[in-house]
């Protein structure tokens, strides 16, 4: 049975997206960033977060680091 990802697996993701804000960032290079495919990435963000990754990478600075881990 599948259980609710951990902080670690998302950590170095959400990390590195909210250090780099200034950069164009798309689903893709935070799978790359996070060694998982879109659609795991996608599943997890849902899990995890509620949200989708694109969401939580569009959503504002503040409500973001939130959910960091």
């Amino acid at each position: 049975m599948r259980g609710r990802p951990g902080p670690s697996e998302l950590a170095e993701v959400t990390a590195w997206a909210s250090a780099n804000l200034h950069l164009p960032i798309s689903v893709a290079d935070l799978a790359r960033r996070g060694m998982q495919s879109t659609r795991t990435l996608h599943r997890n963000f849902q899990t995890r977060f509620g949200m989708s990754p694109r969401a939580f990478a569009t959503t504002p600075t503040a409500y973001r680091r939130a959910f960091a881990p």
